[in-house]
């Protein structure tokens, strides 16, 4: 169901149109849809200032006759408690010394993070598989083992990992302060993400005692069905990472913008 949402707060005795509510304030939001008017009261507000709401209702009641009153609670329409998050974000806009970003903008920052985090894991993944088409390095090779020249195959291997390291290290940014700004969902679930990616990175930072191989000279001989097996279930822990990170960085930038065309059409 579609709702025009039009937010208020009490101030000096007067209710305003508002882009922002804190937890100092009274604040309504009137829904034209229901013909319902959620009032909400923040936290942190006065006695004094609530006992002035309150008489200061009246003069809604007398603006919207046949509109109805009820508290914003945990139960209240998923869309009036989505506003009220949305407008009580804003407010954090100067909370930290020297930055001017809202909540908003650092959720955006962060959604971003994990898009560009995914999109290495994509990297990762790719270069692991072309690794099972490289050219052999020497000609008399068993058919059943793969030949590496040892500098390229380490520095491949280095390569992979520095890039899973920079995922990891950007979804423990994204949890940590999805879970400051009470970004719940997101949060737990790019915690799962960088556990994933925690477990691949140490997957190949021991390849070595995990895969059996032979060096001769300057190359590395695997077994084809080793390598084989160990790239797959390295892809096998890595991409449900990449998804659930993508997934969440995603839907975060596209809720964020649903939100942003909300508040336009209410002004």
């Amino acid at each position: 169901m579609s709702s025009k949402l039009f937010p208020y707060k009490l101030v000096k005795g007067q209710w305003f149109r508002a882009e922002s509510f804190t937890e100092s304030d009274i604040a309504v939001i009137v829904d034209t849809s229901r013909e319902m008017i959620w009032f909400w009261e923040g936290s942190k507000s006065s006695a004094r200032i609530r006992s002035n709401a309150r008489e200061m209702l009246g003069q809604l009641k007398k603006k919207y006759i046949v509109y109805r009153f009820k508290r914003v609670m945990s139960s209240s329409p998923e869309n009036i408690l989505e506003r009220l998050e949305d407008l009580r974000e804003k407010s954090f806009t100067g909370k930290i010394p020297g930055l001017k970003l809202e909540l908003k903008d650092f959720s955006q920052i962060f959604y971003i993070l994990n898009v560009i985090s995914s999109s290495l894991i994509v990297i990762c993944s790719v270069l692991l598989m072309l690794m099972l088409f490289e050219p052999q390095t020497s000609t008399g090779v068993s058919f059943a083992h793969y030949s590496f020249k040892a500098q390229d195959f380490l520095l491949k291997i280095n390569l992979i990992s520095l890039l899973l390291l920079l995922s990891f290290v950007i979804y423990t940014f994204s949890s940590l302060f999805g879970h400051f700004l009470k970004k719940k969902l997101f949060s737990s679930m790019t915690l799962v993400a960088l556990c994933i990616i925690f477990i691949s990175l140490f997957m190949i930072r021991i390849w070595d005692n995990i895969i059996f191989f032979e060096e001769t000279g300057n190359n590395i001989l695997i077994r084809k069905d080793v390598m084989i097996l160990f790239i797959f279930g390295l892809n096998a822990l890595i991409i449900p990472g990449l998804s659930i990170g993508l997934v969440m960085g995603l839907l975060g930038l596209r809720k964020l913008s649903s939100s942003q065309e909300i508040l336009e059409e209410d002004r």
